[in-house]
């Protein structure tokens, strides 16, 4: 499952209307995230995404890419976070594989959306990566085998621009 704004995301992954903090903002569920804010080792820590950046669409993974048990029935919900919730002001676009003899939610493919095809040439430069990805992050939750609903989390920029090997 694919999931379009922060509201949904917040309520899909059942942190809302969870404990406030002292700026009367509610907290992010660390409960859920293992290891707390920061992707940890855990026993859910296997997001990977596609590098580099030049080649169309970037691909995000859970699980090894596995089928769904149950065709049809999601057992991860995604979300990109970008910019603006606002489909007009979005550069990417995210949708999972077409099924065929099996569904895949553990798969998802990010690429251009009209706005960003308009804006950006096939063949982004490294200026306009880093303008594509800036504040963008990509949030999977897992909901079946096991159902503890872990969210694993990745901010793109970091991922793709840091200097780390």
């Amino acid at each position: 499952m694919i999931l379009s704004d922060y509201t949904t995301m917040r309520a899909a992954f059942d942190v809302s209307g969870g404990i406030k903090g002292k700026h009367g903002y509610e907290l992010w569920p660390y409960h859920l995230t293992p290891g707390g804010w920061t992707p940890p080792p855990s026993p859910f820590t296997d997001l990977t995404v596609t590098k580099p950046l030049l080649v169309w669409p970037v691909v995000g993974e859970v699980n090894g890419g596995a089928a769904d048990t149950t065709y049809g029935v999601s057992e991860y919900t995604w979300y990109l976070e970008q910019k603006s919730d606002l489909p007009d002001h979005q550069y990417l676009s995210i949708s999972h594989p077409t099924p065929g003899v099996n569904t895949y939610s553990s798969i998802v493919n990010i690429e251009y959306s009209p706005v960003g095809a308009a804006k950006f040439p096939a063949v982004p430069t490294m200026d306009d990566q880093i303008e594509l990805f800036k504040f963008v992050y990509l949030f999977v939750q897992r909901k079946k085998f096991p159902a503890d609903n872990a969210i694993q989390w990745l901010d793109l920029t970091k991922y793709f621009f840091s200097q780390a090997p």
